[in-house]
């Protein structure tokens, strides 16, 4: 009995363990978007879309996660399913 204690306590530690982790990699992803966006300067045309300052057209979107941190993406291409190139 007291050794399926002992497990359970261990277990409930790595779950903290991987939770941190997954926190702190959700943070370094949300950091490196935020900075690209930052060095892309993107700004609001007159007819709804986005451009860069390289002259890429984009579609604003806001991306969130369970946590509640939210993160600005700009999708340039769009495909769909079949596309021939």
């Amino acid at each position: 009995m007291l050794l399926l204690m002992a497990a359970c306590h261990n277990s409930k530690d790595m779950d903290k363990q991987e939770a941190g982790s997954a926190m702190e990699s959700l943070a370094v992803k949300n950091n490196t978007i935020d900075s690209i966006n930052s060095l892309l300067e993107w700004e609001e045309t007159s007819f709804g879309l986005w451009r860069s300052k390289n002259g890429d057209l984009a579609i604003k979107t806001r991306e969130g996660n369970d946590v509640g941190t939210f993160i600005d993406r700009y999708i340039t291409e769009l495909c769909c399913e079949g596309a021939k190139n």
